[in-house]
């Protein structure tokens, strides 16, 4: 039932509205009195934030800002495999019959996600990690892994609403989603994929390795790129999901759903 009143909301005209929204420069002091609104709505951290608040132009300026730097440190043991974003961990797990857990009594498989047949198998055998980014979260997403980065992914979809509410009630909503599919090949892990998953209000993700706008790319792309554990990898422009899986299964380390994880922060290990 939630999902057929959602498919009859107008999702996209509003994730359209809402990124143009939030790069329109107002008047000052109107600018200023917007950008601190939101960062008081939202309850977003400037302590952290690499410029003072007065700096961000508009919401998105805000929304995708940097951090200050040394404010994240990430775990850089080989075996480890760190958590790409700040947010809260949703699910995690070791894949089971190529099927993922999106929410107690909701499942999904690889192959929908990642609407490829072969990748799929690739990650058949190995684990999944899945966290979800408030609107207070730090937006920048970085490779959990080293690796070289081999292909991306492009993939159209709907903007359903990504809340922890909307995950339990909305069948197969990540394969629903717009996403962009980064693969990874790590002397470790295997082949690792990052999933970002855009939402309502979600009106556009960038990928920092690549020079240019992949939705306006040919939708699968082969390269070879080489980026360090920790290096930026995307920009969401307004808030949502992450999902990462590896090829080999791993450990988890000293992690519980719910709980909140920092970029950087060790999630999974292979042969400590």
């Amino acid at each position: 039932m939630l999902d057929k009143l959602m498919e009859l909301a107008p999702k996209r005209w509003y994730s359209d509205m809402a990124g143009r929204l939030s790069r329109i420069h107002l008047p000052s002091p109107a600018d200023r009195w917007e950008v601190a609104a939101f960062q008081r709505l939202a309850g977003i951290d400037m302590d952290e934030a690499e410029l003072p608040l007065e700096a961000y132009p508009t919401i998105n300026a805000l929304f995708t800002r940097k951090l200050k730097e040394g404010a994240r440190q990430v775990d850089s043991r080989e075996y480890v495999l760190v958590s790409p974003v700040d947010g809260r961990l949703l699910s995690f797990g070791h894949v089971q019959d190529q099927t993922l857990v999106q929410a107690k009594g909701i499942d999904y498989t690889i192959e929908d996600l990642l609407l490829d047949r072969m990748e799929a198998r690739t990650f058949a055998g190995g684990s999944y990690v899945t966290l979800y980014l408030s609107p207070r979260d730090y937006h920048r997403v970085h490779f959990p892994v080293s690796g070289v980065v081999r292909a991306y992914r492009h993939i159209h979809g709907d903007s359903f609403p990504v809340s922890p509410w909307s995950v339990r009630s909305v069948e197969r909503l990540y394969c629903r989603n717009e996403r962009i599919v980064t693969y990874i090949r790590s002397p470790r892990f295997g082949e690792v994929a990052v999933v970002m998953v855009a939402a309502m209000g979600v009106a556009h993700m960038t990928l920092s390795y690549l020079p240019y706008d992949v939705r306006k790319m040919k939708e699968y792309q082969n390269v070879h790129i080489y980026r360090a554990k920790g290096d930026e990898l995307g920009i969401f422009h307004l808030g949502s999901t992450v999902i990462v899986l590896t090829e080999k299964p791993a450990d988890f380390l000293d992690i519980e759903e719910g709980a909140r994880t920092l970029m950087g922060q060790a999630l999974l290990a292979i042969g400590q």
